[in-house]
């Protein structure tokens, strides 16, 4: 499982990013993965965490990330994301939680195989 912690907006001095980068990769090419995504900003110590089912966000890729043909800026990699949903690994490392909308508070996004 990886944990991706998110601000509730984008961090300061960036225009969409609002998470620090993390990868997929370990979950297997081509991986059914599933997020899950919670109001709280350490998942390992809220006793009762509360599924952010309102939370709408996208994850997009490094500008710097080797695996791009066009590196120039941040491109997206999935978009209008929600808790639940489900997606195909494409095994990419340098993504991030970026435009969050409707969050009240940091969140976490859980991703695991489906």
């Amino acid at each position: 499982m990886i944990i991706a912690r998110s601000h509730y907006a984008q961090l300061p001095g960036e225009k969409l990013r609002s998470s620090n980068y993390f990868s997929t990769a370990e979950l297997g090419l081509n991986t059914r993965i599933k997020l899950t995504v919670y109001y709280c900003t350490d998942y390992y110590f809220s006793d009762n965490p509360e599924e952010a089912t309102d939370v709408t966000f996208s994850i997009y890729v490094n500008k710097n990330n080797k695996n791009l043909q066009d590196a120039g800026e941040e491109t997206p990699y999935l978009e209008n994301l929600r808790s639940g949903d489900v997606f195909a690994n494409v095994e990419m490392n340098e993504l991030c939680i970026a435009v969050p909308e409707n969050a009240r508070e940091g969140f976490v996004v859980l991703i695991d195989k489906a």
